[in-house]
């Protein structure tokens, strides 16, 4: 096991960041890009405990992955502006597909709801891409911001300071447990 801590660091300690995102989905890799990338937020040590492993990169032949994501334009500026292109590298991958109508059913009362980008005047409602190509690029796009991640790994217990005085900087511990060394770190 080892103790993370977040709050505001002093670089002293390696295991001390300023920034602890648990999980490093879609949502955790895309806020620790993020934060990354904007100048007020760009010298913090952003480090994601994931549990799984680094994806690999896509191939234009491989499997379909049925996990998909929905992006909305705004998503993708997102991804585009706020995380270091990675939107960029999920067109390149060629596996995300604009829809540009969508029909969702009431499962129980028979009613549903249509919508079409043509009513909008827009020529898509949004992109579908594969989750993994989504994760994939969100990596990449923390590897080249220095967002450090801590892969195989799952938090085991937490400790929160009580409220501190107003201008001192809070810190709270988190103990990871690290699968990828083999055992507990």
């Amino acid at each position: 096991m080892r103790a993370i801590q977040r709050g505001v660091a002093t670089r002293a300690r390696a295991d001390v960041a300023d920034v602890l995102v648990v999980g490093g989905g879609v949502a955790g890799a895309a806020r620790a890009c993020a934060r990354r990338a904007r100048d007020a937020t760009k010298d913090l040590r952003v480090v994601v405990v994931d549990g799984g492993d680094a994806k690999p990169a896509p191939k234009r032949d491989d499997a379909i992955d049925a996990r998909c994501v929905a992006l909305t334009p705004r998503s993708r500026a997102f991804l585009a502006h706020e995380c270091d292109g990675a939107w960029d590298e999920i067109e390149r991958a060629g596996r995300a597909r604009a829809f540009d109508a969508m029909q969702a059913w009431d499962g129980v009362g028979g009613g549903h709801a249509t919508y079409d980008a043509r009513e909008l005047g827009a020529a898509s409602l949004g992109t579908v891409a594969e989750n993994r190509v989504v994760l994939w690029a969100l990596e990449r796009a923390g590897e080249r911001l220095g967002v450090e991640r801590v892969a195989r790994a799952r938090v085991t217990a937490t400790k929160t300071p009580e409220e501190d005085a107003s201008g001192t900087p809070a810190r709270a511990t988190v103990v990871v447990e690290d699968a990828g060394k083999g055992g507990k770190a």
